[in-house]
């Protein structure tokens, strides 16, 4: 039945033909779909791999079934979404995240939501119910109040079938692989399905990954690009692809002037599509701001109000329509994005990301021609933890791995095969500091083996600093301008409270009221870091905090920016 549906998720999303692995993928998806509980699926980006999302969307939504789709970006997840919206009954379709609650509990027959709530649920504390049960929490114990509806969260996904698309940006931390491992077993040991899809899974993570669930090989059936017949019209099509690919050092000083450089020659050449990537949001907009008086431009980060992050969606579609554009953007292009340039100018980082980046380079089929420059800068040679936020040896490590893809002879939009990127993927991962971490596994599943209480989930949501699945919480925020909030990454909230640039928090629903800031969150503050984190997160929940105050300035154009008043009290 899976082929059928497959068939039918073809025409809704315009494909024409029928990708050789995909194919086999479905057929061995419909045949082990009573006997296996994970299927993993390697593919290159722009493969297809959403006709596999939509197929069994289609499969749950007209057979009473359930399904879960999580994604690691909301912008991916927005994306999907108006893909989704083609194949199966609008009414049978919801989205739960943070400002978006149509699939409350993740109810819907086909939810598409993040992984960080899909955690949140699947351990009890669904974002509709994580005010009322954290205000009641003290220390280790619940004070007056309710504990929200923990087991229906439990059931809601516990019910469902489950994919996981981009798995290997779950896979890139301790934290969140260790979440990964934990979901698995849960999943697996309730005889649900998951599936998981990404271009980019290097052996080491699935090493890892497999010896975790020694005990369920045989429920596990893995499929990799490479494992299947040669599709070989499209290998032959990639292995036309050749980019010019040039690497080059540049200075933090002149930099800017040197990728503007090598934008104007671009577009001299007649490479009219072009995304530029860095790797934090004040760099983005700081080279933004360089390109007044370039037409067809759009800044795309992380920091946008959702209303201004939908609308620079729509944007995207028209000039992609136009087929000009220069895109000046950060990591969240990486996951999923449909968009093809014919240049990249992109920074240095991890090869998961640099293969992520170049599968928007030269996406669609036909598109042999195009260029692509690659910087790094010095901090890449200082003894240091990390370059810019990547982990600074495997950034080192890519470095090296693309020196080969810059001779021509690795083609980084195929996998598998002689000159295919998988190697140098395996060769920058293998020895990745990464681990699994058992004890934290044990404390996960044991949340689900008292029916009369949640008080683990809760201890435990604040052990892991408020995320499940990410280094810490993201914290709401806005200027005195803004009528919508931004979440910016726990280490950035506290180097504003630390510089003193936090002046107060908003509360209540409908009625906006503004409040000065408890006196243990001041300037001056001398609680440690770790317990910092804690009490934020606890603070948020229990004053009903809808966004902090910062210092700084947005705009539709240029998002939140607070770099410059950090600067200024540096």
């Amino acid at each position: 039945m899976l082929r059928e549906y497959y068939h039918r998720a073809l025409h809704a999303l315009g494909y024409k033909t029928e990708r050789k692995f995909i194919s086999e993928a479905i057929e061995r998806i419909e045949t082990s779909w009573g006997e296996k509980n994970l299927f993993v699926i390697e593919a290159p980006t722009g493969y297809g791999k959403t006709t596999i999302t939509a197929s069994l969307a289609l499969m749950s939504s007209e057979e009473a079934g359930k399904l879960i789709v999580a994604y690691p970006l909301r912008t991916l997840l927005e994306d999907q979404y108006s893909k989704l919206r083609n194949v199966v009954d609008e009414q049978r379709l919801g989205k739960r995240y943070m400002h978006e609650e149509s699939s409350p509990y993740l109810i819907k027959p086909i939810t598409l939501t993040t992984v960080n709530t899909l955690s949140l649920t699947m351990f009890g504390l669904a974002p509709e119910d994580l005010n009322v049960v954290v205000r009641g929490w003290e220390e280790d114990r619940f004070v007056n109040t309710s504990r929200g509806h923990y087991l229906f969260s439990w059931s809601s996904v516990m019910m469902s079938d489950i994919v996981l698309d981009e798995v290997h940006l779950v896979a890139e931390e301790s934290k969140s692989l260790t979440f990964l491992v934990a979901m698995l077993e849960h999943i697996i040991s309730h005889d649900q399905r998951v599936v998981f899809m990404t271009a980019t899974m290097p052996t080491r993570f699935k090493e890892l990954i497999l010896g975790s669930l020694r005990r369920f090989r045989d429920r596990v059936e893995w499929m990799e690009f490479r494992s299947t017949a040669v599709d070989d019209e499209y290998i032959a099509s990639c292995l036309e692809k050749r980019p010019e690919i040039r690497i080059q050092q540049l200075s933090s000083d002149t930099k800017f002037d040197v990728i503007k450089s090598w934008l104007d020659d671009t577009l001299e050449r007649g490479f009219s599509r072009v995304l530029v990537v860095f790797n934090t949001v004040g760099e983005a907009v700081s080279f933004y701001r360089t390109l007044d008086g370039y037409e067809n431009r759009l800044l795309i980060h992380s920091r946008f109000t959702e209303s201004d992050k939908l609308a620079k969606h729509e944007r995207l579609q028209r000039l992609k329509s136009e087929g000009k554009y220069i895109v000046v953007a950060t990591q969240v292009v990486e996951a999923g994005l449909d968009l093809s340039s014919n240049a990249l100018i992109t920074d240095l980082a991890p090869m998961c990301s640099i293969i992520q980046r170049f599968g928007r380079l030269l996406r669609y089929e036909g598109e042999r021609e195009g260029v692509a420059y690659v910087w790094y800068e010095s901090d890449l040679e200082r003894d240091r933890q990390l370059y810019k936020v990547y982990d600074r040896g495997l950034s080192a490590a890519t470095l090296d791995a693309l020196r080969e893809a810059e001779r021509g002879n690795v083609s980084l939009h195929v996998p598998s095969g002689e000159r295919g990127y998988k190697r140098l993927l395996d060769k920058v991962y293998q020895d990745a500091d990464l681990r699994i971490n058992y004890r934290e596994i044990e404390e996960m599943l044991s949340v689900f083996t008292n029916l009369d209480d949640i008080s683990k989930a809760v201890d435990l949501f604040f052990k892991m600093e408020g995320s499940f699945v990410r280094e810490s919480a993201l914290v709401p925020v806005r200027c005195p301008e803004m009528k919508e909030e931004v979440s910016v990454e726990m280490r950035v909230f506290e180097r504003l409270l630390k510089e003193g640039l936090v002046k107060g928090h908003i509360v209540g629903n409908g009625e906006e009221e503004i409040c000065e800031l408890p006196d243990w969150l001041s300037i001056g503050s001398k609680i440690q870091q770790r317990s910092l984190a804690r009490k934020v997160i606890k603070h948020i929940h229990t004053a009903g905090v809808k966004a902090f105050i910062v210092e700084g300035s947005y705009n539709s154009e240029y998002g939140l920016e607070i770099e410059e008043a950090l600067k200024e009290h540096v």
